[in-house]
């Protein structure tokens, strides 16, 4: 009887290291996309998979395949506050109302809201994307970007793909 308490007590401290050793890499793994947001986390998920090139930083301009043919926009690259981002992508934009990225294998744009006052910020940061890379409304709707509200910044709003207000697929914030 001996022998056998000694092999339950032994199977029980190797089931509990186990435990432990899960538990250890779920606590420390190290996330896979250095961000300042959750939304960033899901850009993945928000664009689809399109194969593409980070633009070279040597040009002006790059241009950006969509549905409707080629447009061209600003080289986010050559902006002063460029800061690297998973995928090759690159936040090219940040303040207090909002926080703009690329990701260029996804050929897409992010636009997440951080300001409380989401209406106001979302028109800030409309237009400015707009003087940013140098577009009109209608260019802007034949990109592939997701606007966004963080739960943290809006409960009501938070999670949502938004889009651009002005385009067809742009959806009102909720009251």
């Amino acid at each position: 009887m001996d022998s056998q308490k000694k092999i339950i007590i032994g199977l029980g401290a190797l089931f509990i290291l186990f435990l432990i050793l899960i538990l250890w890499i779920f606590l420390f793994k190290k996330p896979a996309v250095n961000s300042s947001t959750s939304s960033q986390n899901s850009i993945a998920s928000t664009f689809p998979i399109i194969p593409g090139e980070k633009p070279s930083g040597a040009t002006d301009t790059f241009d950006i395949k969509t549905q409707q043919g080629s447009v061209a926009v600003n080289n986010v690259y050559k902006l002063p506050a460029v800061q690297p981002l998973s995928e090759n992508g690159v936040n090219f934009k940040n303040s207090q109302y909002y926080y703009m990225a690329y990701y260029p294998n996804q050929q897409g744009f992010l636009i997440v809201m951080q300001d409380p006052d989401i209406q106001t910020a979302r028109q800030i940061a409309e237009d400015d994307f707009l003087k940013t890379l140098n577009i009109t409304k209608n260019q802007a709707c034949q990109l592939n970007v997701s606007l966004t509200v963080p739960t943290s910044i809006s409960q009501l709003a938070g999670g949502g793909n938004y889009r651009l207000s002005f385009c067809s697929n742009g959806k009102p914030f909720p009251k």
